[in-house]
């Protein structure tokens, strides 16, 4: 909590990463205090730490690559 509220006073943006396979809910005073949360998923948080750290939005696309027979 001490690390959250710093950052906070600090202007500092925290980037909230959903706990992989748990059970049980993130408590509300940490998501309260993240800047954005994301999903286990590494695109995801990627393009969160861009967002937060260098304030850039990533326009990315997702491509499928198939053969026509």
């Amino acid at each position: 909590m001490f690390q959250l509220h710093y950052a906070q006073a600090s202007h500092k943006g925290v980037v909230l990463m959903k706990p992989f396979g748990a059970r049980k809910e993130v408590p509300r005073t940490i998501l309260d205090l993240a800047h954005e949360v994301v999903e286990w998923d590494e695109r995801g948080l990627v393009d969160a730490i861009r967002r937060a750290a260098r304030h850039e939005d990533t326009a990315r696309w997702d491509t499928i690559e198939f053969k026509l027979d």
